[in-house]
């Protein structure tokens, strides 16, 4: 890029150029924001697992990433486990954790296709079973399915006003 060359023979015929050249620029600048979807969170519980072991079922309707788990139990046995199977067309998954009483959170970057289901249940041998067990997750969806705006500065500022007014 050449260097710009301030015309001008007087203070300000150098300072009108100036702007000038500014308004070229500025018109060229795109200032933009973009919003971006947070993770979604997934939760399920489980009063008891006698009455129905699973704590979570869900099915992913796009493309994305499990970023995180947490799992805890209000009551459990030294010998009680949560099983996650995870089905991806053909393909089975089947992970097992044991199950502690104090809360556990887990940063597991698990991949997921659109269409995989999900089923977390808890197995527990002994008569009492399981209480209370928690299970929550969080979901990001894939970029390429990311719901998009972009906004130009005076737009994003117009709509700011407008939900200020309607307040």
């Amino acid at each position: 890029m050449k260097p710009i060359e301030i015309k001008g023979d007087t203070v300000d015929q150098k300072f009108k150029h100036l702007e000038r050249i500014l308004q070229r620029f500025s018109r060229r600048l795109h200032r933009t924001i973009i919003g971006l979807v947070p993770a979604s969170p997934i939760f399920g519980y489980c009063k008891s697992s006698i009455e129905d072991a699973i704590v979570l079922r869900a099915i992913f309707p796009v493309d994305g990433i499990i970023t995180h788990a947490a799992m805890r139990a209000e009551k459990c046995h030294k010998n009680s486990l949560v099983v996650v199977d995870i089905v991806s067309g053909d393909e089975e998954l089947t992970k097992t954790f044991p199950l502690k009483k104090k809360a556990m959170m887990q940063k597991v970057d698990f991949p997921i296709k659109a269409g995989d289901s999900l089923v977390i249940e808890v197995e527990d041998e002994s008569e009492e079973g399981s209480l209370g067990v928690w299970v929550g997750l969080l979901y990001q969806v894939g970029i390429k399915d990311l719901a998009s705006t972009k906004f130009l500065i005076d737009q994003f500022e117009a709509l700011i006003e407008e939900s200020q007014d309607a307040s």
